[in-house]
């Protein structure tokens, strides 16, 4: 596969779950968390495993299941159901996600851990889906503690240098001088810090001094 990691917005997308085991539970339930329109299609599905919202059809999985589908997590432990749902996907133009054999699917569900607005991704090609969970643990605590009180002001600081500067490499310099390390210095002195250093950034960005912006 020649993967991209992307972000895709499946609010209201109509997504189909072939399979109750651990890993389409979890698949569900991050799907339903997201705002998809989630229906598993199980024997052995239990409503107690998923959450509310989630659609439970208690029978084998059938070609017909994947008409008007978004997307596929293919979850069963059967080889020959994998396959031919895969292959059924993809005459109907449908998304494929296969928990047995991630490269042959379409898309892969990344490794993710959040605090506030910010989330981490990772991937490790397959090797291992629990060395992904601890990479990703670790990441987000290496990151969040210096970039979560950043991250929590600089949304409307951006928005108010895009409203008021006109597109270039003036204000590109300045915006990337919000999340600089002498920034994310002023950040770990608290909030008042942060501010009084970006309203130097500004002030000297008018004035055209780019960049000298007294430490």
């Amino acid at each position: 596969m020649g993967c991209i990691a992307v972000q895709w917005d499946v609010a209201g997308r109509n997504c189909l779950v072939v399979g109750a085991g651990r890993t389409g539970r979890r698949r569900a339930g991050v799907l339903c968390r997201a705002g998809a329109r989630v229906t598993v299609v199980a024997p052995d599905a239990d409503e107690v495993d998923f959450p509310a919202g989630v659609v439970l059809e208690r029978r084998e999985a059938v070609a017909g299941d994947l008409v008007g589908r978004d997307l596929v997590v293919l979850a069963t432990d059967d080889a020959e159901v994998q396959a031919s749902l895969s292959k059924k996907a993809a005459e109907f133009g449908v998304l494929v996600n296969r928990v047995d054999d991630g490269e042959s699917g379409d898309i892969t569900f990344l490794a993710t851990r959040s605090a506030g607005v910010l989330t981490v991704a990772v991937s490790t090609g397959g090797a291992s889906a629990a060395a992904s969970g601890v990479i990703a643990e670790e990441a987000l605590s290496a990151v969040a503690g210096e970039w979560g009180g950043l991250l929590a002001l600089v949304a409307g600081e951006r928005a108010r240098i895009q409203s008021s500067m006109e597109a270039g490499a003036a204000r590109e310099s300045l915006l990337r001088r919000l999340v600089d390390e002498r920034s994310r210095a002023a950040a770990r002195s608290g909030e008042a810090a942060l501010r009084a250093h970006w309203r130097g950034l500004w002030e000297a960005s008018i004035a055209g001094r780019d960049g000298e912006v007294s430490a």
